[in-house]
């Protein structure tokens, strides 16, 4: 039961290619403001592609 539990998880979770490519450039950063602040710009550049949603 467990084995299909984890198997499911696996199956049905989606990472966004996107937030992936963040998370790997912010990885090479040299200090941690950097990389708060790249997050930041992420943010804010694909919120302008949500707020049509509501």
């Amino acid at each position: 039961m467990f084995k299909g539990f984890i198997l499911g998880f696996l199956t049905g979770i989606n990472v966004c290619p996107p937030f992936i490519l963040a998370f790997s450039d912010a990885a090479f950063f040299t200090n941690i403001l950097s990389s708060i602040l790249y997050f930041i710009a992420f943010f804010i550049g694909t919120a302008v592609y949500f707020m049509p949603i509501p």
